[in-house]
């Protein structure tokens, strides 16, 4: 009897799923301290529903994706149609959490909702797509996110640096911002947070562009996509380990771009 052909969509789509666990994983020591401390001392808020308060209801929804791994050992015949339902769950998982009181509006469960609905949408189809829409269509997610995160620092406060200098350049313990203390003056560091800002606004202006890179000047477009890799890497290099469930989706869908990107 022959074996049902591989499907071509499979690795593509185990790279963004399995950093996206990654990712879940990052936030363990955050997220499972926060809800034990809620079991004891439960809070309630009007505008959310009974089970959007609950921490048990939280923590199975954020341990359910690492339930399902195992579903990546089914036989080949059956594996999309069940990497399907379960990414439907998973979706459904991380829009509960990204609506729960503990986990509001969190950009990590934010990143996992896009690159949920982008499996599904990929692994929905009955036939490969063509890999151009495929890259086009991760590029998109990245471009989204950080739409959302250039349009939030449209302000006075992060022009200035402000926000910056307070949040990173004075309150941040991480070993690169302790040398940046250390190395440059206590005069200079709020210009330097200034310039900082700046670059952090016009970065993600450029990233939340990269969909738009056309596909017919290809040097261009893998340039955009290789410039936001090295940028999400130095996100993580100047951020705390917390950062990581966030980049790491983001991070495979520019992979996934990169790799179905046209090269001819």
């Amino acid at each position: 009897m022959k074996s049902a052909p591989a499907d071509r969509r499979l690795p593509t789509v185990a790279l963004v799923w399995f950093a996206l666990v990654l990712a879940n994983a990052v936030k363990w020591q955050w997220l499972s301290s926060m809800l034990m401390w809620r079991l004891d001392h439960p809070v309630s808020y009007e505008p959310f529903p009974g089970w959007a308060t609950s921490p048990g209801l939280a923590m199975v929804a954020w341990i359910f994706p690492f339930l399902t791994l195992p579903v990546w050992l089914l036989p080949q015949r059956f594996l999309r149609q069940s990497l399907l339902c379960v990414a439907v769950i998973n979706l459904v998982s991380a829009l509960g959490l990204l609506w729960h009181i503990q986990t509001h509006n969190d950009a990590t469960f934010t990143v996992a909702v896009w690159g949920w609905l982008w499996i599904v949408f990929q692994l929905s189809g009955r036939d490969d797509p063509r890999p151009a829409f495929v890259s086009r269509s991760a590029l998109g997610v990245v471009s989204l996110f950080f739409l959302g995160g250039f349009m939030g620092k449209l302000t006075p406060e992060y022009w200035t640096g402000e926000v910056i200098y307070d949040i990173y350049f004075q309150g941040k313990p991480e070993p690169f911002w302790e040398w940046v203390r250390a190395r440059f003056s206590s005069d200079l560091l709020p210009r330097l947070a200034a310039w900082f800002s700046r670059l952090m606004i016009f970065t993600e202006a450029g990233l939340a562009c990269l969909v738009l890179l056309p596909e017919r000047i290809r040097i261009l477009r893998r340039i955009g996509i290789f410039t936001g890799m090295v940028a999400i890497g130095m996100m993580a290099i100047m951020a705390n380990i917390q950062i990581l469930s966030v980049l790491l989706p983001l991070l495979a869908l520019l992979l996934v771009a990169w790799r179905k990107s046209p090269v001819h």
